[in-house]
């Protein structure tokens, strides 16, 4: 039966109400919530002396890691990454659905619907092991594999359930199942398994040297190098260092020699000749309080697309290293912090590799605001970098998308009222429906 018409009329002027009030909080609210939230910026950590030195290569490691570890506005961009953008969009797609996967997964798990849980989080495992040298941490990963242990349990595949959590204890030894006491049985088991095989080690070398090495995503110092000690079964190394593309290989230790040799040879990265040619004017400018408007910083985010760079340099001899950070607005070229201590590398003990981590959470301990550069162009650097000094794009404001949303609301609102019967607009809008308002303040 259809409602009253007095009914209908109540409900239509509802949804433009609804409407128009969303199109106030768009235009009015929304640019008050992003002046309180801190904006985030993307940084990027570069060696000004090109990171073949390897000192240089291992300190720059625990300055991401600081990085990393610094809660605030800078959000780091891993470098061969940055230099290699589009190269790896495979992997990263990978990460992605990966996480997509383990998401979906972990809410139905959270709701006690294990039928529902298994396949995405086993599509998460799958995602993960294909890229897992894009991985920022194994802790997504690990995850996964738990989920998935645990939800076989529940269902009672319980051999199923051992061999996928042996993989989770192949890589992270002491993994805790303590939150899960209704399968501690199986966590003991797959625990046992793995513990009951011979220990294996990985040499890792790499052409060039001094490389990067990590092991199930743990960092695992310069190449050439070993990691004894591991549990048989399925390990994943990669190498990375700056200049080159992030090279990845799954190691299957669980049958055969315990000790394997993983031979690694990453290629250029895809901008690394860009990086290069700025090097020379970076070293220069990173001694400069701003730097020239046509500098080699300025044109760097353009080339690297972030917004903030760290200049490393470490020189000297190993014992007394000295390390010298200093923080840029690739915007408008100008130098914001600058820190700089001495280390004993030749030790590489906590002590050292603590100094570093204070250095570059000192650096980034500062209040950040991305300023326009109001500069005249010049010529692009490369086919493909947009003016030097061009400053932050309209469509990255926030007024922009603002007006955005402001039009699209409003066409939202018109297109409502468009389609109510005419004798039934509400007060105040024209019977035409042309969705013309007045607002007045």
């Amino acid at each position: 039966m259809e409602a009253p018409r007095s009914h209908a009329g109540t409900w239509h002027r509802a949804v433009a109400a609804g409407t128009l009030s969303a199109y106030l909080a768009t235009a009015l609210i929304a640019p008050v919530a992003l002046a309180d939230s801190p904006k985030k910026f993307r940084v990027a950590v570069i060696d000004v002396g090109g990171n073949t030195e390897p000192d240089a290569t291992d300190i720059h490691y625990f300055v991401q890691k600081g990085l990393r570890t610094k809660p605030g506005q800078l959000e780091g961009s891993a470098i061969d990454t940055v230099l290699n953008a589009g190269a790896e969009a495979n992997d990263l797609q990978n990460v992605a659905f990966g996480m997509e996967s383990l998401q979906t997964g972990r809410l139905a798990f959270k709701t006690q619907k294990c039928d529902e849980a298994l396949d995405p989080l086993s599509q998460a495992v799958t995602y993960f092991e294909q890229s897992f040298a894009f991985l920022d941490e194994p802790e997504p990963y690990l995850e996964a594999l738990v989920l998935s242990g645990v939800c076989l349990f529940r269902r009672g595949q319980r051999d199923d359930a051992i061999q996928t959590l042996a993989k989770a204890y192949v890589v992270q030894p002491d993994l805790d199942g303590s939150a899960y006491p209704d399968a501690a049985s199986v966590f003991s088991a797959a625990d046992q398994q793995v513990r009951d095989r011979d220990l294996s080690s990985i040499a890792v070398t790499t052409q060039p040297e001094a490389l990067r090495v990590f092991v199930d995503g743990r960092y695992r110092g310069v190449s050439p190098a070993v990691r004894p000690g591991l549990r048989r079964g399925l390990h994943h190394v990669h190498v990375e260092r700056q200049g080159l593309a992030r090279k990845g290989q799954v190691v299957d230790t669980s049958s055969g020699d315990a000790d394997v040799t993983v031979s690694l040879t990453p290629e250029p990265a895809r901008r690394r000749g860009i990086l290069e040619g700025l090097l020379p004017g970076l070293q220069q400018e990173s001694t400069a309080e701003e730097a020239p408007r046509d500098g080699a910083l300025v044109r760097l985010k353009s080339a690297l697309l972030v917004d903030y760079a760290i200049l490393l340099r470490a020189s000297g001899p190993s014992a007394r290293k000295r390390v010298e950070l200093t923080l840029h607005d690739l915007t408008t070229g100008r130098r914001v912090n600058r820190v700089e201590g001495t280390v004993n590398w030749a030790e590489r003990d906590r002590a050292a590799k603590d100094g570093v981590l204070e250095l570059a959470q000192k650096l980034v301990d500062v209040p950040l605001e991305q300023a326009v550069a109001v500069v005249a162009p010049t010529e692009p650097t490369t086919p493909d970098s947009p003016p030097a000094g061009a400053g932050t794009p309209y469509y990255k404001t926030w007024w922009f998308w603002t007006l955005i949303g402001a039009g699209v609301a409003g066409a939202a609102v018109g297109i409502t009222f468009a389609v109510l019967p005419k004798d039934e607009a509400p007060v105040g809008i024209p019977a035409d429906g042309n969705g013309a308002i007045l607002l007045r303040f």
